[in-house]
Order: C-alpha cells, then sequence, then structure tokens
C-alpha cells in the first residue's frame, strides 16, 4: 500500500536538504574615519554585518539594505557587509545622517548636521575611499572585511587618501613624536 502523507513528507525533507542554505558572511571590523570639511565628523573601529542603510534625519528614511550583490551593484553572490552599512552602523553611536538613496547606495547631504552635500563651486562631495584608494563601487556594493580601511572624506573626486605612520600611538602633553604623512593608496 502507497502511503501519500509519507511520501509527501519525505519528498519535503529530501528537497530541504538538497537545497543549501543561504550563506551569509560574518561580521566585519572595520576602521571608519569620516572627513568633514574643518574637521574629522567621526573615527573610530565599527563592527557591522549586513544591514539597512536608513538615514536617522531628514526627510528621506525609506531604507535600502547594503549587501554587496547585485541588486544594490555589487559582486558578492551572497549578502555581505559593506562600506555603506559600516557608515549606518554609526547611527547606534549617535550619528545622524541625512541625505538621499540611490541604488548603490547614499548621497549623504549632512552628518551631524555638517554640511557635506556636492559643492558646485569647488566640486567637492563625500567622496567614498577604500584600503586608502577611491571606491571603485557604490557604499552598499563593496564588500568589507577585518582590517579594511574605509574612508568618506569631503574632497575632490580622486584627491589622495592621506595615511599616518610612525611614532608612538599617544604622545603626552608638551612631548614631541616623529611622524609620516603619505599617499595611502602609494
Amino acid at each position: 500500500m502507497f502511503n501519500v502523507r509519507a511520501s509527501v513528507v519525505g519528498g519535503l525533507a529530501f528537497i530541504a536538504l538538497a537545497v543549501p542554505a543561504t550563506a551569509v558572511a560574518a561580521p566585519a571590523t572595520v576602521n571608519l574615519r569620516v572627513e568633514g570639511p574643518t574637521s574629522t565628523l567621526f573615527e573610530g573601529p565599527i563592527t557591522t554585518d549586513v544591514r539597512e542603510f536608513r538615514f536617522n534625519s531628514g526627510s528621506n528614511q525609506t531604507p535600502t539594505t547594503c549587501d554587496g550583490t547585485s541588486a544594490t551593484g555589487g559582486p558578492a553572490p551572497v549578502p555581505v557587509p559593506t562600506r555603506g552599512a559600516a557608515l549606518a552602523a554609526t547611527t547606534d553611536l549617535g550619528v545622524t545622517l541625512a541625505g538621499q538613496l540611490f541604488s548603490f547606495g547614499p548621497a549623504i547631504e549632512t552628518i551631524n548636521g555638517v554640511d557635506v552635500s556636492f559643492n558646485s563651486a569647488t566640486n567637492d562631495y563625500l567622496a567614498e575611499y577604500f584600503n586608502f584608494a577611491p571606491a571603485a563601487l557604490g557604499a552598499c556594493s563593496t564588500e568589507i572585511r577585518n582590517g579594511d580601511q574605509v574612508l568618506f572624506a569631503y574632497a575632490n573626486f580622486g584627491a589622495p587618501a592621506l595615511r599616518l605612520s610612525g611614532g608612538p600611538a599617544l604622545v603626552a602633553p608638551g612631548q614631541t613624536a616623529r611622524l609620516t604623512v603619505v599617499d595611502g593608496a602609494t
């Protein structure tokens, strides 16, 4: 005698085992620095996973998922943490972001009330860098990994991202230290 119920349940179990679960990358911790026109607006380590990018200030608060897949212009076959997700994670620390969202990521207008929108007189805007090189893809398109350097800097396209090296990590007031500033990409 043929048991229809057992066959359906057994068939569903086989299908469930045959289809792999969607993989999602592990969270990443990166050094994130955000430079405004005259001061550093944020600097520090940020740990993030795949997350929605949502402006927490201004009129456009519709979220978009920053996951590095083709839906956001990225090459990742599965959702991964991105530079946009790292920036979005700063809102958990009280940073306010306002701007417009596009399919490949955010166009930031203000950070903590500081204007970082495109300036047509100077051509400055919030340029994006990844490991000290100008970013090739949008903020929601580039996968980040532990130890990456993520920089958003109010500058012209292609301006060098400066890297500081040398000296001790901390210097007491009145003490001297020797540091070197170089183009981080070269």
